[in-house]
């Protein structure tokens, strides 16, 4: 109970409260800083002042903000748009503006022309920067993932899109959807339209099956400037392992040590990953893993390796290094729906299936149906995929095209979502 009164204390705070206690932690500096980006928060969402900021702050219908709050920008739809944007010149006719929690990396585009790079929040990551603020609060069209800065006060002439990645099928907690403020989601499959407007507690016609930005990028419609491209090994076949990332209670479902620490399901123990390495080598096969490394286990990653390789410690664009496999093994994550697009095999590891099942919820009444493919559960099940995949064995081959048949086609998939929303040059 004395944990909840002193929670209920700090919220109840002053601006001026707040600050004085960020002094005394940090210094006068910082305090101040704490003041004024509290200040202009709360006349951005304090209910009392929206009619102000309403009036205060016109609405340009030529400025596009692209908001990351992961700061992944580099393998995320939110930075293939922006590429895409660019590459075709709609920096032309548009402002075009880029908010990011990492706006270091993007000094290259500070002298392009109507490009504008900002920070997502300030270098305390205590509140969000005022620039931020008047900026979204003008914008004719907000990009975003997740949640956006200023959604609590939303105009009526603004459109607000959300661009899914986490359109997997999976069930999440409608409770999570609560205060995401949008207009239209785009998502990467029909199916998804119904079970994402309950999350979302919208209107079904305002999920918008367009597909994501990065599949112009792996069905190699157009490449973003300056990425390294990866080259083609005609004698070695590929195999991308990409679990899905999981929250600590879903890790909790992980009996294995092994599988906690690399985050891949079925390894008891790093000789089990040892004893992968040397069965892909004796198959000529190539495994990348794409999986959230445990600090305790990232030496596992600087050793030499005959036949493994890690996805983040590779140079080259994320969506480049899928369009570049032979096969997949995925879970219950978006790439369920994603990899269909290649048209390659894929199996589906799912050995936390029940535990999955207890504490997320299925959106599909049978997963099955959606995971065309081989089910593997422990590691002998992924020597058995890696074998058919070195042999050429496709036999799930036709159900995967029945379930391609739900996924948007597009030549253009950038150009289509900007084209639904009268984005044009």
């Amino acid at each position: 109970m004395k944990a909840n009164i002193e929670v209920e204390e700090v919220i109840k705070q002053t601006p001026v409260q707040k600050a004085q206690a960020i002094i005394k932690e940090q210094g006068r500096w910082k305090g101040f800083c704490s003041l004024v980006n509290l200040g202009w928060y709360v006349f951005h969402t304090d209910p009392k002042v929206k009619r102000i900021r309403k009036n205060g702050i016109k609405v340009d219908r030529k400025s596009i903000v692209l908001e990351d709050a992961g700061g992944d920008f580099a393998r995320s739809d939110i930075g293939i748009l922006f590429a895409y944007l660019l590459q075709n010149g709609y920096n032309r006719k548009y402002r075009i503006s880029v908010v990011t929690a990492r706006p270091e990396y993007f000094q290259k585009y500070k002298k392009i022309r109507n490009v504008r790079i900002y920070r997502r929040r300030t270098k305390n990551e205590e509140h969000v920067c005022f620039q931020t603020f008047k900026l979204e609060a003008g914008a004719g069209y907000v990009f975003f993932m997740d949640r956006c800065t200023v959604t609590s006060t939303k105009k009526d002439d603004q459109v607000y899109i959300l661009l899914d990645p986490s359109c997997n099928v999976l069930k999440q907690n409608k409770a999570d959807g609560v205060g995401i403020v949008l207009d239209y989601a785009i998502l990467s499959q029909k199916a998804l339209c119904y079970t994402k407007s309950e999350y979302f507690d919208w209107m079904e016609e305002h999920m918008l099956p367009l597909g994501r930005p990065c599949y112009d990028v792996l069905l190699d419609q157009f490449q973003p400037d300056g990425e390294k491209q990866m080259a083609d090994l005609k004698k070695k076949k590929r195999i991308l392992w990409a679990p899905m990332s999981r929250t600590a209670d879903q890790l909790k479902a992980y009996q294995d040590p092994m599988s906690l620490l690399i985050g891949l399901p079925g390894l008891t123990d790093v000789r089990d990953l040892h004893k992968l390495d040397d069965f892909c080598a004796e198959q000529n096969v190539e495994l990348y893993v794409d999986a959230v490394i445990n600090g305790v286990a990232s030496a596992c990653i600087n050793k030499e390796w005959k036949a493994l390789h890690f996805v983040s410690q590779m140079d080259y664009n994320y969506f480049n290094i899928v369009a570049n496999m032979d096969a997949f093994i995925v879970d219950y994550g978006v790439e369920v729906f994603d990899f269909l697009l290649l048209h390659k095999p894929m199996a589906y590891m799912l050995r936390d299936e029940k535990e999955m099942q207890r504490i997320e919820g299925f959106a599909f009444v049978d997963l099955k149906q959606v995971m065309p493919g081989q089910h593997l559960y422990n590691i002998e099940d992924v020597q058995a995929f890696i074998c058919a995949v070195a042999k050429k064995e496709d036999p799930y081959q036709k159900e995967r095209d029945v379930l391609y048949q739900s996924m948007p086609q597009s030549k253009q998939y950038c150009k289509d979502i900007l084209d639904r929303f009268q984005i044009k040059l």
